[in-house]
């Protein structure tokens, strides 16, 4: 009973981080990046530039079997490695949760689209959330939000990880749309800023290199296997029904 309660305990602060998280984001990247507690002046740009740096990086690192090692500090020692995806799940909520509500709205100039423009953005930006929420649950959604970890804890058994990567639905048509529909929701939106490019390009950058590592963590765990869909799925982010047809 007291490990249920243990991981009933982890699993709401996780849940509940993400959701706010998620809130932040999808409200302060619709408003242009207008939004943010962080500090005001010429501070802001450097207060900024650090929030984006350690989105990626940290990221990064956490996956790896070092920093899984790390983050099992935070749960007691014979049940760290049950909650490692809510251990991620959580940090990777905080700093969401960091980077879009403590961000500093830089001074410079902002616009609206309006009229079709704005219609088609905020479309776009909708879609492009629908495309990641739907990626994510194709990847699976227990591992994506961190419920995997501690409802293993709930029912006294091991985590249930997917036995394959995911092959269907976009992950059919488009090698990453996690990380491409994550680069639909950076540039869309109908208010825009100079804080807009601040925050996409170098997240754009990532979206476009931090595949590299997930490529190589799933060969490493899949083999020829995830090679044959790397080919199938060829280039990273264009759909594979518009790509050209190699020649034999």
């Amino acid at each position: 009973m007291k490990l249920r309660l243990v991981g009933l305990a982890y699993g709401l602060v996780c849940h509940g981080l993400f959701a706010v998280a998620i809130a932040a984001m999808v409200g302060n990247l619709y408003c242009g990046m207008q939004l943010g507690l962080g500090p005001s002046g010429t501070a802001g740009l450097v207060w900024n530039l650090l929030l984006v740096l350690q989105f990626p990086i940290l990221h990064s690192a956490l996956l790896t079997p070092s920093g899984r090692t790390k983050l099992r500090f935070f749960a007691p020692s014979s049940v760290g490695s049950t909650l490692d995806t809510t251990l991620f799940a959580t940090v990777s909520s905080l700093q969401t949760l960091a980077l879009f509500a403590l961000w500093s709205p830089l001074p410079g100039p902002t616009g609206s689209a309006g009229g079709p423009a704005a219609v088609a953005l905020t479309v776009g930006y909708a879609l492009g959330w629908l495309a990641l929420l739907k990626a994510m649950a194709e990847a699976g959604l227990g591992i994506q939000t961190g419920s995997t970890g501690w409802t293993a804890l709930w029912r006294g058994d091991r985590p249930r990880y997917p036995k394959t990567f995911a092959t269907t639905g976009l992950h059919g048509i488009v090698r990453h749309p996690i990380y491409a529909a994550f680069a639909v929701v950076l540039w869309t939106g109908p208010h825009w800023s100079i804080d807009r490019l601040v925050l996409g390009i170098p997240l754009t950058l990532y979206c476009i290199f931090g595949p590299r590592f997930k490529e190589a963590r799933n060969r490493a765990r899949y083999g020829k296997a995830y090679d044959a869909h790397l080919d199938r799925t060829s280039p990273r982010f264009v759909p594979s029904n518009v790509r050209p047809r190699r020649t034999p």
